[in-house]
């Protein structure tokens, strides 16, 4: 088949590392001029593994992160608490890697010429298969929208149910400090305030600062609401360039979409299910839906034969079925998280804390196994997570 991608993030270019090597003539259009080079650090949790694995890639995904790595996890409190302490040694799996370095490892793994940078296609609004561009328009067999959260695709699909705000924004680095103090991943949860640390490979850290609207006074910087917390947040502080920060608003779908297709076009990634980052499942669930893609598409012909449209349809039909329950539970319980943990109410707070330190280790380590767990999807009944 010939399929169009929109967008080159994480989840179009999973799906085009995908379905190329399906055998499928992919090419993806991507607004910005240049690839992705910058960016922080993402985590990767059992889920997306055995996703990347059902595409031929997880070891190599593996090979530039910190899977592997055996460490200790904890959520604590600003003086340095412990609320919580898990051995990620038998937790479910955990890789944490830098997001343009994924980036980049996708990327060569495509053809060359296959991703075009600089070019803005647009859908058009009855959900055929054809984009439109400063070139013209092209027409494909199958059109796949991973055009984020602010998706133009699900607009012109009439798919959009808006985008709500959270009540909290998000900053987010790397810095090159790591030592034993560091060797550690954490969240440690204030008042409307949290602060996460991530070990990444190469003596660098991924780190985090949440701050709920109305916590700091305008203007002033949100960073310093954090040197007081425990070692090593200070110090991690004192090594930030601020040039290097990325500051943004968390927003979430307001509703998902109703159907995740329309026509011949597929809506994939945060395109379809943007999700508060408070589960670390954005890039998980886009590349979860690259591998479903994937898979489901994989036995259409090409060239198409007169079974074809009706193949197509029943694939589409399928994919919306395992993904759309799977996701809006994800979506979900990120909503919740996010409003537990960024709770600024002090009785919340206080709630909070008590529940996460006596909640047995094993049972959390339980509940997360089981919200990462992933199969590659059959022609049987629908996913019903």
């Amino acid at each position: 088949m010939r399929i169009g991608i929109i967008g080159a993030g994480i989840g179009g270019l999973t799906s085009a590392v995908g379905l190329q090597a399906s055998g499928h003539d992919v090419t993806v259009y991507e607004r910005r001029t240049e690839s992705a080079s910058s960016g922080t650090g993402l985590t990767l949790f059992a889920n997306s593994l055995t996703a990347l694995d059902s595409l031929g890639i997880g070891d190599r995904v593996r090979a530039i992160s910190t899977a592997g790595c055996h460490k200790t996890s904890s959520i604590r409190t600003p003086d340095g608490r412990c609320l919580v302490s898990l051995d990620t040694a038998t937790a479910p799996p955990l890789a944490a890697l830098h997001r343009a370095e994924l980036h980049q490892l996708l990327t060569r793994m495509l053809l060359p010429g296959t991703v075009r940078n600089g070019v803005n296609a647009e859908v058009n609004g009855d959900g055929s298969s054809s984009l439109t561009m400063d070139s013209g328009r092209e027409t494909f067999d199958l059109v796949v929208a991973a055009d984020g959260i602010q998706s133009n695709a699900r607009f012109r699909w009439q798919l959009d149910r808006g985008l709500r705000h959270a009540g909290y924004s998000v900053l987010r680095g790397v810095s090159f400090r790591k030592s034993s103090e560091v060797n550690h991943l954490s969240e440690t949860l204030g008042r409307g305030t949290r602060f996460g640390i991530i070990p990444l490979t190469g003596d660098r850290t991924y780190w985090y600062a949440t701050v709920s609207a109305g916590i700091t006074a305008s203007g002033d910087d949100p960073l310093e609401h954090f040197r007081t917390w425990h070692d090593p947040i200070p110090a991690i502080i004192s090594d930030i360039n601020p040039d290097k920060v990325l500051h943004h608003e968390i927003y979430d779908l307001t509703a998902l979409p109703l159907t995740f297709t329309r026509g011949r076009g597929v809506l994939l990634g945060d395109a379809g299910h943007a999700m508060t980052p408070d589960m670390g499942q954005g890039a998980g669930q886009a590349i979860e839906d690259a591998a479903t893609l994937t898979a489901l598409l994989h036995r259409i012909p090409d060239p198409p034969d007169p079974r074809f449209s009706t193949t197509l349809e029943q694939a589409l039909h399928r994919y919306n079925q395992i993904r759309r329950p799977r996701v809006r539970r994800m979506w979900r319980q990120s909503r919740t998280a996010g409003f537990i943990n960024q709770s600024s109410n002090p009785l919340t707070v206080r709630f909070r804390n008590a529940a996460y330190s006596v909640v047995p280790s094993r049972l959390l380590q339980k509940s997360m196994a089981g919200l990462t767990q992933w199969e590659l999807p059959t022609t049987g009944s629908p996913d019903r997570n």
